[in-house]
């Protein structure tokens, strides 16, 4: 699922700030089978590949550029001007995936995989294809399987 990257602001004049994340999993199996793997240390694990691996950093230095170019185009015309008047530019353009700064760190591998699903994408492709994650992904732009429906497995990823 695609979300736009501005979100609603906390402050008092209620407008709209920066928001890293323009893809999401929504399916509530897949979801927590990444949930699984996060708390079993492979986002450390994978930042080792990751820092030992320099053909492995180097694609996912492309992901990045790919997902903030994705980003920015999402945005309309007025909330880029938006972006350039408050100054958030820095941020639209030094954030890749889940918000990371930099090609040696990771961070919620749910991101990582949204974002495989959506647009392809390294560490995404590694999870699917090293946990065997493709037999239970929807198609993210399949939407959100209704929550009565969160214990059954989706139907599996076309490829």
């Amino acid at each position: 699922m695609r979300v736009y990257p501005l979100a609603a602001s906390r402050a008092p004049d209620g407008g709209l700030e920066p928001f890293p994340t323009l893809y999401w999993l929504s399916c509530p199996v897949l979801f927590r089978r990444v949930a699984e793997l996060e708390a079993a240390g492979w986002i450390k694990r994978l930042e080792r590949r990751l820092q030992a691996e320099p053909e492995l950093r180097a694609a996912c230095r492309a992901d990045h550029a790919d997902y903030i170019r994705r980003r920015w185009q999402a945005l309309s015309g007025a909330d880029r001007g938006r972006v350039r008047r408050r100054g958030w530019e820095k941020v639209f353009f030094s954030r890749g995936v889940a918000g990371i700064a930099g090609d040696a760190a990771l961070k919620c591998l749910h991101a990582q995989l949204a974002f495989h699903l959506a647009a392809g994408s390294r560490i995404g492709g590694l999870l699917l294809a090293d946990f065997d994650l493709a037999g239970c992904a929807a198609p993210a732009a399949a939407g959100v399987t209704p929550a009565g429906d969160r214990d059954r497995p989706c139907p599996g990823l076309s490829a």
